[in-house]
């Protein structure tokens, strides 16, 4: 439960910076996960793409986002070993909303 409220306040902050790239339909039919590590202090790094949509203008405006959005939420201390180790993954659509 803590962990996706996070996500949920990270892509939030995400979706800020990220928008479809040009010429990059908005059906809904394109997804991108991105997987990207995060310290204590919020600091991003190591941001890739985990499973690519397969438009590669998308999946890089996709990483382009999350760093545009640096320095994130801390995670919360239960999460932060994880966030820092392993990873955080946020899925990104094609579609507007």
């Amino acid at each position: 439960m803590l962990l996706n409220l996070y996500k949920d306040k990270v892509h939030q902050r995400i979706s800020r910076n990220w928008r479809i790239p040009p010429g990059v339909p908005t059906d809904g039919n394109l997804v991108t996960m991105i997987l990207f590590k995060v310290d204590q202090s919020g600091r991003v790094f190591d941001v890739r793409v985990n499973q690519s949509s397969g438009n590669a203008a998308f999946d890089e405006y996709s990483v382009s986002a999350v760093y545009k959005s640096a320095p994130l939420p801390p995670p919360p201390s239960e999460f932060a070993e994880e966030a820092k180790t392993s990873g955080v993954l946020v899925p990104f659509k094609n579609k507007t909303y």
